[in-house]
């Protein structure tokens, strides 16, 4: 996300510490939602990944045993 820069309400006195603070404070937050919307990214595509796994397994799983039941059939 980008930099935030605070800047005083109108009628407000400029304080460069509030200003320090808040900008602080603001970027901390920041970066810690880019590191959230990490983490669940990472967590979505491992599910993804488990889900297609999954199906994969079952898929292959249906065509041997219908293999089997073809040699069988045919033995």
């Amino acid at each position: 996300m980008a930099k935030v820069k605070y800047t005083p309400n109108y009628g407000e006195k400029y304080d460069s510490d509030t200003n320090k603070k808040a900008v602080n404070n603001v970027n901390k937050n920041n970066k810690d939602n880019d590191d959230i919307v990490e983490l669940m990214e990472n967590i979505i595509d491992r599910l993804i990944n488990y889900c297609i796994n999954v199906i994969v397994r079952s898929i292959c799983d249906k065509i041997g045993k219908f293999i089997e039941n073809l040699i069988e059939h045919f033995n």
